[in-house]
């Protein structure tokens, strides 16, 4: 769950349709809107995600960070490929711009935010061939905003807990434009 620069609340949520969800509370958590699919903008493409954890949460510049999986395909043969379909971890950076989204049903209107486009962000780690397990996956991640500096603190299947800082200049390649209004 995030505050966005609004002052909602959104939680995002895995599910098994291939797609993360959303919901906004506009009281402080006290009521949510019904879950739907997040997208890249209002009435865009559905982001595409297996039944993994999807952590976002909102920069003090009011920059919106979603970490997810960015593909939706099983894997062939499993029919529970859904929950081991984790890897690589991808980043989309976004802004809220409510004003844009009027006329729009609740469903699509993707709570007001606008995604950048997704880049791939953690993926498996290799370790040294003698290793007890050498290829490693990059799972429930968490994004973290320490003073004037970023980091990612994740699992690697659930066995380890690794922390990465992330150069800030990564997240200044999605700097969004100042919202003009007419």
């Amino acid at each position: 769950m995030a505050i966005l620069p609004s002052g909602r609340i959104i939680a995002t949520m895995r599910t098994r349709t291939g797609h993360p969800y959303y919901s906004i509370s506009e009281d402080n958590g006290i009521t949510w809107r019904q879950a739907q699919p997040m997208r890249f903008m209002p009435g865009g493409e559905k982001l595409k995600h297996p039944c993994g954890p999807c952590q976002i949460s909102c920069l003090r510049d009011g920059r919106v960070v979603f970490l997810f999986r960015n593909d939706n395909a099983p894997i062939i043969g499993d029919p529970l490929a859904y929950w081991a379909n984790r890897d690589p971890i991808h980043i989309t950076i976004g802004v809220e711009m409510l004003d844009l989204t009027g006329g729009l049903a609740p469903e699509e209107d993707n709570g007001g935010l606008y995604f950048s486009k997704p880049k791939e962000f953690l993926t498996g780690l290799m370790l040294e061939p003698t290793a007890v397990n050498p290829k490693r996956k990059a799972e429930y991640p968490q994004f973290i905003e320490w003073g004037n500096r970023y980091f990612v603190i994740y699992s690697s299947q659930k066995t380890d807990m690794l922390m990465k800082e992330v150069p800030a200049e990564f997240l200044d390649a999605y700097r969004m434009p100042v919202q003009v209004k007419p």
